[in-house]
């Protein structure tokens, strides 16, 4: 909200400044000056909400070349403090998700509801979710949904997307759509390959923005977008304001 208001402030600033300039001449020259009114009044409605499109649409990516993930920090890691929360009955060695040993997962009758909840090392805006399933003689999650939740216990979770799974022991990359702000996240099988007696899963990694993270990679995209209102505000001033031709109806 902070941002929604600091740039409709100075925005709003700026046309006013170049309003009264223009208001200064305004018996001189009334038509003209009435056209100048009605441009700053259509820049007016129409640049703070390019801006703030601009602002929302660079949520959640990085203001650089595109990352590679092995350079990136995995929150659903145990080592940082990541750490499964509750499970559906009858599930073993959940923990193993969390870790690097690829000798060790999850475990559950392909049989029933399966699910997991974890909590994230830290608060973050999730961008990119992974998972890995290597065990042999199992099956395999295919369709799953994947929730978000800020605290915990929860009773009302906001759904983060659904996913389909290939049938392969490779690490699977899955990007959200409208990244969120989350400190927990469910998993839910909707249904999985093959019809083995029990359904693994090796490791997920988590990954997204800090909200550290987040608000430079906000201010930086700030701070050029406001270079070039700038310009625009140059450009509709009374000196630099170059007007349409006038026809009388």
């Amino acid at each position: 909200m902070w941002k929604s208001i600091a740039t409709a402030f100075l925005l709003s600033t700026t046309l006013i400044l170049i309003a009264f300039s223009i208001s200064a001449d305004f018996e001189e020259n009334k038509e003209v000056c009435s056209i100048r009114f009605r441009t700053l009044a259509r820049l007016s409605v129409a640049l703070p909400g390019e801006l703030l499109k601009l602002l929302n649409e660079n949520q959640g990516k990085p203001s650089g070349p595109h990352r590679k993930l092995v350079k990136r920090t995995n929150f659903a890691a145990s080592e940082g403090g990541a750490h499964i929360v509750e499970t559906n009955p009858g599930a073993r060695y959940a923990s193993a998700l969390l870790s690097n040993e690829e000798d060790r997962y999850l475990i559950n009758s392909c049989n029933g509801e399966k699910w997991f909840v974890v909590s994230l090392s830290e608060d973050i805006q999730i961008d990119t979710f992974l998972l890995l399933s290597r065990e042999q003689y199992s099956s395999y999650i295919k369709d799953f949904e994947l929730f978000g939740s800020v605290d915990y216990p929860k009773t009302e979770w906001f759904s983060l997307g659904r996913f389909r799974a290939n049938n392969t022991k490779e690490f699977q990359t899955f990007t959200l759509e409208r990244p969120a702000w989350v400190r927990f996240i469910k998993l839910v099988y909707l249904s999985h390959y093959d019809d083995e007696e029990f359904c693994t899963l090796t490791q997920i990694k988590v990954y997204g923005s800090t909200m550290l993270s987040s608000l430079k990679e906000d201010m930086n995209s700030y701070s050029a977008y406001m270079d070039n209102i700038s310009n625009i505000s140059e450009a509709v001033s009374y000196t630099h304001l170059t007007l349409p031709t006038i026809y009388s109806v």
